[in-house]
């Protein structure tokens, strides 16, 4: 490098700075779209094993009130667990807070 004019050292710089960003572009592209088929590919697994019982968990909530969310979170949370239910996977249902009192029960047929 020592030969070349000050210009050209410069212009291969230059090139081989770009060529490298764009490595990393391409590199950090290629990575996200792996990390996205995994996820895709992991959330597509039914994993849903026999258990004892199926925890209900509650919504969200600031400062001693609900989120404007919590009536949707629950039902879904319902829904999910009726669902899991009637596939066997447990016969029993414990919403969260009541598993701390020792409540809850078995499902009804």
């Amino acid at each position: 490098m020592k030969g070349l004019p000050k210009s050209k050292r410069r212009n291969w710089t230059f090139r081989v700075s770009v060529v490298l960003f764009l490595a990393l572009i391409l590199g950090f592209l290629g990575w996200s779209c792996w990390v996205y088929v995994q996820i895709e590919n992991y959330a597509g697994l039914d994993q849903t094993a026999p258990s004892d019982a199926i925890g209900v968990l509650g919504a969200a909530e600031y400062d001693g009130r609900p989120s404007r969310f919590s009536a949707h979170v629950l039902t879904t949370r319902a829904n999910s667990t009726i669902a899991a239910s009637h596939r066997s996977s447990s016969p029993w249902a414990v919403p969260a807070e009541m598993s701390i009192r020792g409540c809850g029960g078995p499902r009804s047929t």
